[in-house]
């Protein structure tokens, strides 16, 4: 069956069908004992500050000597105190798709099985006719391939200077609430979304506890105390979390796939159902997790009566210098009977929304990025800015009735400083863009950290 594949990247088997209608490909093999994330970051890129040094000796080959000498100032400062280069469209690195083998992660041939202990199922369907797979190996965007490289870069970072910005805004002013998320769980017919900060959110459906992309570390980066710090602490404590049912994994850029986050996770709440991209399975069952789904694009599953479906995004990867486009990103779509809730993920504007909707809504609720979109020649392609989340928020609502309301909680914003726009910019321009576009202004909610509305 296509879309599954064991964790040394090849496809498996097609599967026969099954008495409950199809088996699933699922992976076995044993999981390798490794280090921590910043013991095995070292190895692979020697840290951020080498990472600097591999940049500017990258440059120096490629520009002239006095470019090379601002570009290294640039550049290994950048990267000593942010970090934000593991999450740049930068051009090239692709490796091969035995990303299993390479990490010492979980190893293994392909078997039809029952998809998890916990009864899920797999059913294939229909696939873009465009492909998102590299012919040697990896992923890419079908719809627009821009690449940038280091000179792109530096483009950006030296024209910082010359562009006028607004200040930033002190952290401690950003509206901050209690949760008030149902314990243990909420009622079956019941929805209410929770925002912890940046992708991480309690999603509540169908007597579920949902999170999405957890992180809960005070920097997102593979080293404690380098790369970008958080701007608002995590709006919930770990410890007051209720019990994990399901953890939506969107791809694994550092403010969304955290090392630490994982273990804890994994270690406060074993029976979680984990759900990936191509390519992930192996990084967190190998930091504890037991019931892993990893999914391409339109793939769907079942889990204790929810349908939950992985999606495009516009988007790419990356952990190093040397895995971009190596695994798979996406967003999700999860219904419970009457009741859904679209994740978007982190995500460029792309022509699928409208297929998306189509297929799983029209949504009760949206989790949509709103933030890290500028300089816009240089994110358009990877994030959406508040205006493009709004058109994709119709596009994925297009088939509503007229009467049928549809909210959208804008995320990914106010909690990490990636890019130029000021930390309180998104939320303003999200506004103004719904008001523009004739939507209720009670149906878009931007939640303070913590906040939780129910629907």
């Amino acid at each position: 069956m296509p879309g599954i594949r064991d964790a040394a990247g090849t496809d498996g088997p097609a599967a026969a069908p099954a008495a409950a209608g199809f088996a699933t490909t699922a992976a076995i093999g044993t999981a390798a004992t490794d280090g921590s994330e910043s013991t095995r970051c070292g190895a692979r890129a020697a840290g951020p500050v080498a990472t600097g040094a591999l940049f500017a000796h990258a440059a120096a080959r490629t520009t002239s000597t006095g470019i090379t000498l601002r570009f290294r100032l640039v550049m290994e400062r950048s990267v000593r105190a942010v970090g934000w280069y593991r999450h740049l469209p930068l051009a090239g690195g692709t490796r091969s798709p035995r990303y299993a083998a390479r990490d010492g992660g979980v190893v293994g041939t392909a078997r039809t099985a029952p998809f998890s202990p916990l009864s899920s199922e797999m059913h294939p369907t229909k696939r873009s006719p465009i492909s998102h797979r590299r012919a040697n190996g990896g992923f890419r965007n079908p719809w627009d391939s821009t690449e940038h490289g280091l000179l792109d870069v530096l483009r950006w970072q030296l024209g910082r200077r010359d562009r006028a910005r607004r200040a930033e805004p002190d952290p401690s002013t950003f509206p901050r609430a209690a949760a008030e998320f149902a314990r243990p769980r909420a009622a079956i017919d019941a929805l209410s979304i929770t925002w912890v900060g940046h992708s991480t959110l309690l999603v509540q459906v169908g007597g579920l506890n949902i999170l999405t992309d957890p992180m809960w570390s005070e920097h997102a980066s593979p080293i404690p105390g380098l790369g970008p710090r958080r701007s608002v602490p995590a709006a919930v404590e770990f410890g007051s979390l209720p019990p994990i049912d399901l953890v939506l994994l969107s791809h694994n850029h550092y403010d969304h796939l955290d090392d630490r986050t994982v273990r804890r996770l994994t270690a406060a709440h074993p029976a979680a159902q984990w759900v990936t991209p191509l390519g992930l399975a192996a990084f967190v069952r190998r930091r504890g997790a037991v019931n892993v789904a990893e999914l391409d694009w339109w793939d769907e599953m079942e889990f204790r009566g929810a349908r939950i479906a992985c999606t495009p995004a516009q988007h790419f990867s990356a952990r190093g210098l040397t895995d971009r486009f190596a695994t798979l990103w996406a967003g999700f779509a999860v219904r419970f009977g009457g009741r859904s809730v679209y994740f978007a993920g982190d995500s460029g504007y792309h022509p699928e929304f409208t297929t998306i909707g189509a297929r799983y809504g029209p949504f009760d609720v949206a989790l949509m990025p709103i933030g890290a979109y500028d300089p816009r020649w240089f994110m358009r392609v990877v994030h959406m800015d508040p205006e493009e989340s709004v058109r994709a928020f119709r596009d994925l609502n297009v088939a509503r009735a007229a009467a049928q309301r549809a909210v959208m909680v804008g995320i990914h914003w106010g909690t990490f400083k990636l890019t130029d726009e000021a930390l309180d910019e998104p939320p303003a321009r999200a506004r103004a863009a719904w008001l523009e576009a004739g939507e209720p202004a009670e149906d878009l909610w931007i939640l303070p950290h913590g906040g939780t509305r129910w629907r």
